[in-house]
């Protein structure tokens, strides 16, 4: 029998702790910008608000968004779930409704501007796109 190299990739038993840890990692890094996004958000827009009431804030449009209610961009469920938490956190259901759609196309913008040039250049990337320059003719 052949001995394996030195080498050789390690098995996918073997990856699966650095993997989770990798996961874990980024997950972690992703919910703390969110979170500090919204806040910096609030703060902005001169809402007194801490920063685990916007992990709150942040965390109960994530829950609700489970619930089998599909919009385009989850317009409504993100600004129900949003409105719902701040006014059990006492603030005015117009503050908080005017709040929830302005903290929802941020973080739709926050999302959309690096990311439809990124979808855009995979896209391209995967289909084997190239400019073609095409021959000139002489006349």
């Amino acid at each position: 029998t052949r001995e394996r190299a030195s080498t050789a990739r390690p098995s996918a038993a073997a990856r699966a702790p650095r993997l989770f840890l990798r996961t874990f990692t980024s997950t972690i890094f992703v919910w703390t910008a969110i979170y500090f996004f919204l806040w910096f958000i609030a703060l902005g827009l001169g809402l007194p608000i801490g920063f685990w009431e916007s992990v709150f804030v942040a965390s109960l449009p994530t829950l609700a968004s489970t619930l089998p209610f599909y919009t385009i961009g989850n317009f409504g469920l993100f600004e129900g779930a949003k409105t719902l938490a701040l006014t059990l956190l006492g603030f005015l259901k117009e503050l908080a409704i005017s709040f929830s759609f302005l903290s929802h196309i941020a973080e739709i913008l926050m999302f959309a501007i690096p990311g439809i040039p990124a979808y855009i250049w995979i896209a391209l990337r995967w289909s084997g796109a190239k400019t073609e320059e095409t021959p000139s003719t002489l006349a």
